[in-house]
């Protein structure tokens, strides 16, 4: 029998952003979550801005499915976040002080190879209040643009979970999850985005009716 007595723990984080990264194995069944954080709001800005850039990169490294023999080397900021073992301590020291504090050792598929890497799922950011409440932040990216097409009015996209929201011309609303930042763009910046949209997401990503 277990009898709960006085709370002994509280959060670390006061008037702080924190990240909250999800990973998946390619080998392993379940998901584990890597908390990085905090970065002083106003203060800390930039580094925080090209963490989740970093973070939308790898996100959309393997659209298809990372293998044991894929890994995040090749791209730009794995490193300086993920891999603090490459720097050498004067390396290190040159590096602000809460990158240094933040950046981790990403995670390892438990039954992988030795050595392979888990797998860049999503990320959440939090603000942690004066009273270490926590709170949802929400990226301004997510809001809908007016795009020019014959059959979509308006797109809506958030890197951090990998969702895309469509506006048909017929007012309906539909939801596509696990579409990565590079399939985003490509469909943005494609000549005919009605046409990248029914050849490369209509009937590739699982999606539903919101609206």
């Amino acid at each position: 029998m277990f009898k709960v007595g006085n709370k002994v723990v509280s959060s670390q984080y006061v008037n702080n952003y924190v990240v909250e990264v999800k990973a998946t194995f390619p080998k392993s069944e379940g998901f584990a979550y890597v908390e990085m954080g905090g970065f002083a709001p106003g203060k800390d800005d930039e580094l925080l801005k090209d963490l989740l850039k970093t973070l939308d990169e790898l996100i959309g490294a393997y659209p298809h499915g990372r293998t044991d023999r894929d890994d995040y080397y090749h791209i730009p900021g794995y490193e300086s976040w993920f891999a603090p073992g490459v720097f050498t301590d004067e390396d290190l020291d040159k590096m602000p002080l809460v990158q240094q504090m933040v950046m981790v050792d990403w995670l390892s598929d438990p039954n992988g190879q030795p050595g392979s890497r888990a797998t860049f799922d999503s990320y959440n950011i939090y603000l942690y209040d004066e009273n270490g409440e926590k709170w949802s932040v929400i990226l301004e990216e997510g809001k809908m643009v007016k795009v020019h097409s014959s059959s979509l009015e308006e797109i809506g996209y958030e890197a951090s979970t990998r969702k895309l929201t469509v506006v048909f011309t017929s007012k309906a609303v539909y939801e596509y999850d696990g579409v990565p930042k590079s399939v985003y763009d490509e469909l943005m910046n494609s000549r005919s985005i009605g046409s990248y949209f029914s050849r490369n997401i209509r009937n590739t990503y699982a999606y539903k009716r919101i609206a």
